[in-house]
């Protein structure tokens, strides 16, 4: 009997201290800072003055024409200000030299130009500021083959 009652005792205090330690360390029910609140907001300006704005998360497809050049202002979060901002093209094309390492100015912004490569398919832009990355996505269409290209943004 005695047996049974020290097994009891130390199963019982073997739980309590297992509860007590997954109750000291819980993680904090507050909600996590969303990335989210930090995407851009870009507005595109296109070869022919047309724009169009999107979020810059990961955004939807947005035609442009073979080797047009486009300019785009990028607006941040006012409290980002003087975050660096790096640019990178992953699929061709080209952004202009002087803004693939700048900062992101007081008012929020900052822009560039991107210029789209020659062939049809997908030119994605990877812009990275701080903790927040946003991929822009262009489409050259396919003149030859209609019913390839998919669905796109346009100006």
């Amino acid at each position: 009997m005695k047996k049974k009652c020290r097994r009891l005792g130390a199963a019982l205090l073997t739980g309590i201290c297992f509860l007590c330690v997954s109750i000291c360390n819980g993680q904090s029910l507050s909600p996590p800072v969303s990335v989210v609140d930090n995407l851009p907001l870009a507005a595109i300006t296109f070869a022919n003055a047309k724009s169009l704005k999107t979020k810059a998360g990961l955004s939807d497809l947005i035609s442009i024409n073979p080797d047009e050049t486009v300019s785009i202002q990028l607006q941040f979060p006012p409290a980002l200000a003087g975050t660096p901002v790096i640019i990178e093209v992953l699929d061709g094309g080209a952004i202009s030299a002087a803004n693939q390492n700048s900062a992101i100015g007081a008012d929020g912004g900052t822009s560039l130009q991107f210029q789209a490569g020659l062939k049809p398919g997908v030119y994605r832009m990877v812009i990275n500021a701080g903790s927040t990355v946003s991929i822009l996505q262009f489409w050259v269409p396919n003149a030859t083959n209609p019913a390839a290209n998919p669905p796109t943004l346009k100006p």
